[in-house]
């Protein structure tokens, strides 16, 4: 089910879509704390480089900033991601893909929102 909300669409956390993107086996932590505690806990972690634990956990702790966590969804861009990390963009993807492999982040949309993108060219069909 979709809802509006000032003026744009918002899946509901009931809606296929939302649901499809949870990671296999993923549980849902009731707060910010529970979910970087459950991070640092995860049994790859150990396997990191000093200065990549590091970096993953920063990624981490703007997602869970970021997060609302009645719908358990955010919607950070690389560029906020940068900017509150002090990474940079290609450090960022690697640690948002390597949450995601290892079943920490699902995907409802990539990508642009549908306001902020580009529209095609307008084509007239008779």
């Amino acid at each position: 089910m979709t809802r509006k909300a000032g003026g744009a669409e918002v899946l509901s956390p009931s809606n296929p879509l939302v649901l499809a993107s949870v990671p296999r086996g993923m549980r849902r932590p009731p707060h910010q704390q529970s979910f970087l505690r459950a991070l640092r806990e995860d049994p790859d972690m150990p396997a990191l480089r000093y200065d990549g634990y590091g970096n993953l956990l920063r990624v981490a702790q703007v997602i869970a900033w970021v997060t609302d966590w009645t719908t358990m969804r955010s919607r950070p861009t690389i560029a906020g991601f940068c900017e509150r990390t002090g990474l940079s963009k290609a450090t960022v993807k690697r640690w948002v893909r390597w949450l995601r492999e290892h079943g920490w982040l699902g995907v409802v949309e990539q990508g642009s929102t549908v306001r902020n993108r580009k529209s095609p060219s307008r084509c007239n069909v008779l």
